[in-house]
Parts: structure tokens; C-alpha cells; sequence
């Protein structure tokens, strides 16, 4: 009976031993493999928060940020800084945003706004001159005739379609290698009421995506 006695409690000290350890390492399993993920939200976006603009509290700048992109594409990393710049990336679902070439397949919303003080010289560059500052970029650009300049609500914009240009590597004035080179289609927007400079731009976008993202901006 002694025997049996004690054979029932070590069983029980045994089996108690065995349920902290589970515990304890299944806590360990769940702090390393999830850490926490803080996220940001930017109009009807929920956006990892990769700069912890959360945390740090930084102003969000008076900007509108798009209502549309393309079935599939989520936000995978947006941060924003110093009261006037906004950077939005979004991938198609399924892409590891962790991979080298995770850049040929995102579709980049960016917008700065010029009203700020330290932004005056650049506000007189381009948000001042409108219309006039693309037409200059079309004449001084080696390939202007792929630079397609219209409206978008109003407003004036640029863009053009992806393609690939000769990527030139030059030693002493002369080209020593010369390779394709892939760009990405890019759609520019200037808001001259708002003081805001807009562009989104996308490797595997066609240029009218482009557009209907910048046509669908809203104050968040």
C-alpha cells in the first residue's frame, strides 16, 4: 500500500513537472515566432507600422492618400515624416515583402506638401509653375516623346508607360559597358491649391492604373 502511495504521488509530481514545462516553453514559441506587429492606420488603409510613427508621434501632413488600387494589391510598409512627406508601398498579395525583387512588383504613392518653410524653394520650382515645370522636363528629356502630359481632376500631371532604356556605365568620357535597364511606368500630379506634389509609379502597372490611383485621392 506504502508502495502504491508513493507511486501515485511521484506520478502526480511528475505530471505536474511536465505541464509547467509545456507551458513555459509553448510561452517561449509564441514570443519568438509572433512578435508584435503595430500597425498604422491611413485613411482606409491598415498599414504595417515600419517607422513607429506610432510611437513617436509624428504629424501626419495635410495630404489626401488614394481610395483605389488594383484588386490584390495590400499595403505592406507606409510612414510619413516631418509634416510634409507620405510614402505608401503596396504589393500584390502573395509576395513576400521580405524578398529582393519585392521592389519590380509594388506599386509607391508618394505626396509632399510644399507649404512648410523649408520647403519654399522647391514650392517656387515646381508648385508655383504648374503645368510649366513638366512642359520643361518633356523638352530636357532625352526620351520627351514617351512623356505624356494631361489633367487629372483638375489638376496638371505627367506620366509614362514602363519600358527599358541602355543603362551606361562610363570610365574617363568613355562608355566602357552598356545593358538594359527596365523603368517603371510613373503618373506625376502637382495641386496648386493644395501645395501638394503627388506620383505613383509601378514596374507591372499599366499608366491608366496609375491615373484612376491619383483620381481617387480623399482626404483620410
Amino acid at each position: 500500500m506504502a508502495r502504491l502511495m508513493i507511486g501515485l504521488i511521484g506520478a502526480v509530481i511528475a505530471s505536474s513537472l511536465l505541464l509547467v514545462y509545456l507551458t513555459l516553453a509553448y510561452d517561449g514559441v509564441e514570443a519568438s515566432n509572433e512578435p508584435e506587429i503595430r500597425y498604422v492606420q491611413i485613411g482606409k488603409w491598415k498599414c504595417p507600422d515600419t517607422a513607429l510613427v506610432t510611437l513617436t508621434g509624428e504629424p501626419f501632413p495635410p495630404v489626401r492618400v488614394p481610395t483605389y488600387m488594383p484588386s490584390g494589391y495590400i499595403p505592406v510598409d507606409c510612414y510619413y515624416y516631418q509634416g510634409t512627406d507620405i510614402v505608401m508601398h503596396f504589393i500584390p498579395e502573395g509576395i513576400d515583402p521580405s524578398s529582393g525583387d519585392v521592389g519590380q512588383y509594388a506599386i509607391t504613392f508618394t505626396a509632399t506638401w510644399h507649404g512648410a518653410e523649408h520647403m519654399k524653394e522647391v514650392k517656387k520650382k515646381v508648385i508655383d509653375r504648374g503645368v510649366e515645370a513638366f512642359y520643361e522636363e518633356k523638352a530636357n528629356s532625352q526620351r520627351g516623346d514617351l512623356i505624356q502630359i494631361f489633367e487629372i481632376n483638375g489638376n496638371p500631371a505627367r506620366g509614362w508607360e514602363a519600358g527599358t532604356k541602355n543603362s551606361l556605365v562610363i570610365l574617363d568620357g568613355k562608355v566602357i559597358s552598356s545593358e538594359p535597364s527596365s523603368y517603371p511606368a510613373v503618373v506625376s500630379m502637382i495641386d496648386q491649391k493644395e501645395l501638394v506634389y503627388y506620383s505613383v509609379s509601378g514596374y507591372y502597372v499599366p499608366m491608366d492604373e496609375l491615373k484612376k490611383i491619383l483620381e481617387s485621392l480623399e482626404k483620410p
